[in-house]
C-alpha cells in the first residue's frame, strides 16, 4: 500500500509504474482510496487534508520489493503543491496476508536546485575573499 498526502487539492489521482523483474504486475491495477493509510490498510478516516491511497485489492496484484522501484502519480484538477509531500508505505509478508513491521511515514524534502548550490559556492567564495589577509 502506498499513500501520498499534503500535496494540495486534486480531482482525480492515478498510479502507474512497474517494480521491474521479478515483478510483472503494474501498479496501475491497484485501487484508489481517499482514506488515510493505517496499519489496517486504506481504511482510516477521510477528514482533513486530501490524500491518495493506493492498494492491491487482489493480493495477486501486490508487488514484491525490488531495487530501483519507481512509481508515477498523476493528479488532475485542483491545485497541487509538492513543496512538502508526505509519503506512507505499508509492507506485507511474502504470502501477502500479514503486515510486517510498521508503516513508513515521512515527509519528503525538496531536492535543491543546481542554482542553490551555485549561489552557496559563490557566497563561500565572497567570504573567503573578504577574509583574506590584507597587505599593509
Amino acid at each position: 500500500m502506498l499513500q501520498v498526502k499534503d500535496i494540495g487539492s486534486f480531482t482525480t489521482a492515478a498510479l502507474s509504474g512497474e517494480a521491474g523483474p521479478p515483478n510483472t504486475t503494474a501498479a496501475s491495477l491497484w485501487t484508489f482510496s481517499p482514506n488515510e493509510l493505517s496499519a489496517n490498510g486504506c481504511d482510516g478516516g477521510s477528514n482533513g487534508v486530501q490524500r491518495a491511497c493506493f492498494y492491491a485489492a487482489n493480493t495477486s496484484n501486490r508487488i514484491a520489493l525490488a531495487d530501483n522501484m519507481m512509481f508515477h502519480f498523476t493528479f488532475t484538477g485542483g491545485t497541487q503543491d509538492f513543496s512538502d509531500p508526505h509519503l506512507k508505505l505499508a509492507f506485507y509478508n511474502g504470502d501477502g496476508t500479514d503486515k510486517v513491521g510498521s508503516l513508513l511515514s515521512m515527509n519528503i524534502p525538496a531536492v535543491p536546485e543546481p542554482e542553490s548550490y551555485g549561489m552557496f559556492l559563490m557566497g563561500l567564495g565572497i567570504l573567503a575573499f573578504l577574509a583574506r589577509p590584507r597587505k599593509a
